[in-house]
């Protein structure tokens, strides 16, 4: 049987249907099948109609439930506001007072490091403090070994930001550096710059000027030291780095500055040159005493 619902001109269908098959006639076999048809296809336009009614009945009762939730949020804010007191001179942000842990302000000092006299305690709003924007944490990271915070295919970077619910972005400065800015609460921020830290060995920077950094460039001085020291060394826009704690680079970094200094304010004095001794000879010389390639240029005593 055939439920019609809601559809007053199937009833009438259904009833001349039972009329024809009372009646016996011959015609009312092909007219049967023809308006059960019609009336199957009526049917499930219905269940249609009534599946959509549902999502619109559903759809109403969410948007009236959204509608008293935020009545209730307006009504908390006028409530707070109007427990609050008059504003004071002290700034609201980031001002001269701050909050203890019942989310009162403590009263502002006067220049001279004195407590201020009358000056009321103002109550910091909830949502005055949650409106206040985190300060994002950065780290600073050879831009050469950046790689180690990405991961293959950004795997390793994702992972990260997930676990410790932060967004991390990578900014090259174009010296030799690339800043790690980590967006997010406080706990997750610590999180985070500790795990990074953990990518990448101890560094030491040495600071060199821009003459004896061209020296260290154009003399192949990089390679003749990693050989001998075995230590990795990085060129920046302000100098070297070293890979390693303070107290294991100490007597690397000295040697650089050393070798580097010397190379530039170096003279020889030499009173009397043998006959035949060419200046590659002396500047061959030279360089076993330094332990580095060299380039002098002689002059007569």
């Amino acid at each position: 049987w055939v439920d019609v619902g809601y559809f007053p001109q199937q009833h009438s269908v259904v009833s001349e249907i039972l009329d024809r098959r009372n009646k016996g006639s011959g015609e009312a076999t092909s007219s049967l099948s023809i308006d059960v048809d019609e009336i199957v296809a009526d049917e499930t336009r219905l269940k249609w109609m009534r599946s959509q009614l549902k999502s619109h009945q559903q759809f109403v009762r969410a948007q009236e439930e959204h509608e008293k939730t935020a009545q209730k949020v307006k009504e908390e804010q006028k409530k707070m506001v109007k427990e609050e007191q008059t504003p004071t001179v002290r700034e609201r942000t980031f001002g001269m007072g701050h909050s203890n842990s019942i989310g009162t302000a403590k009263p502002i000092t006067s220049q001279l490091g004195q407590p201020a006299e009358n000056v009321p305690i103002e109550p910091i709003s909830r949502f005055q403090e949650l409106a206040q924007p985190q300060a994002p944490m950065t780290l600073e990271v050879l831009t050469k070994k950046a790689g180690l915070i990405i991961g293959k295919k950004g795997q390793k970077m994702k992972a990260l930001q997930e676990e410790t619910e932060c967004r991390i972005q990578l900014r090259d400065n174009h010296d030799g550096w690339t800043t790690v800015v980590i967006h997010g609460p406080e706990e997750g921020k610590e999180k985070a710059a500790d795990h990074i830290r953990a990518f990448f060995p101890p560094l030491v920077e040495v600071q060199l000027s821009q003459e004896e950094l061209a020296f260290w460039n154009d003399h192949r001085t990089q390679e003749v030291f990693q050989d001998k020291t075995g230590t990795h060394v990085h060129v920046v826009a302000t100098g070297l780095v070293l890979e390693g704690t303070e107290e294991e680079c100490a007597p690397l970094k000295e040697r650089i500055l050393d070798m580097v200094g010397r190379s530039l304010n170096y003279e020889v004095a030499i009173e009397d040159i043998p006959a035949g001794c060419t200046a590659e000879e002396v500047s061959a010389s030279v360089a076993a005493i330094m332990g580095m390639p060299v380039e002098l240029e002689l002059e007569a005593a």
